[in-house]
């Protein structure tokens, strides 16, 4: 599965559209169907919990960036950074529990991933990190 569709489709849910509301780095990473099917949740959840939380002004925006990066003694790494910023009315903790319950969870028991959230002013940031053999290929440009 094409990364960058699986991410545009899982905004598009939510009238999120690219080029206006969010900038997503074109990557050209193809990964396995489990792990499509998990980050598909995992996109959903956090376009979802944006929606939630106020995104939508002319203000707001979300970018994401999607790389493979070198890992300690595990091997490389597929990384996806998400990053919201403008939220009219912020993360409240009970939100970000649920982020973390609804992504980390996955993430981590089903593909030995990892997932961090921070939250600072207006500005959300989110890391996902799954190991490389869940991708199968870097698609040529």
């Amino acid at each position: 599965m094409d990364l960058y569709l699986l991410i545009t489709d899982e905004l598009l849910a939510f009238d999120i559209r690219v080029g206006d509301d969010a900038h997503v780095e074109e990557a050209e990473i193809s990964i396995k169907p489990k792990a499509a099917s998990v980050l598909g949740g995992a996109f959903y959840e956090l376009a979802r919990m944006a929606i939630e939380g106020g995104f939508g002004t002319s203000e707001d925006r979300i970018a994401i960036q999607c790389e493979m990066v070198s890992g300690d003694t595990t091997g490389p790494w597929l990384q996806i950074d998400w990053s919201e910023s403008g939220r009219r009315s912020g993360l409240t903790l009970i939100a970000s529990t649920e982020i973390a319950k609804d992504v980390e969870g996955p993430v981590a028991y089903e593909l030995d991933g990892t997932f961090s959230l921070k939250v600072t002013g207006d500005c959300l940031q989110c890391r996902l990190r799954l190991p490389a053999k869940w991708v199968v290929s870097l698609l040529p440009c």
